[in-house]
């Protein structure tokens, strides 16, 4: 009987770790979402990609269908 009241009392420790770091965790290193500086450097990331993208799409373009560009613009 007495093993069965010393594991009360574990198991209540347990349990209370177990929910009470994560939520700890949780409520102190909130994700309050990107500041202002690093937002704006993520669209213009994203606005060079895009137009990294769009060259390389063109260039490709232009080798493939060599046939469609006019002699007079090589």
């Amino acid at each position: 009987m007495t093993w069965l009241w010393m594991n009360i009392p574990l198991t209540f420790l347990f349990f209370a770790l177990w929910v009470g770091v994560p939520l700890r965790m949780v409520l102190k290193h909130r994700q309050d979402g990107p500041k202002p500086a690093a937002a704006q450097a993520a669209r213009m990331a994203r606005a060079r990609r895009a137009e990294r993208a769009e060259r390389a799409e063109d260039a490709y373009r232009r080798v493939r269908h060599r046939e469609l560009v006019p002699a007079a613009g090589r």
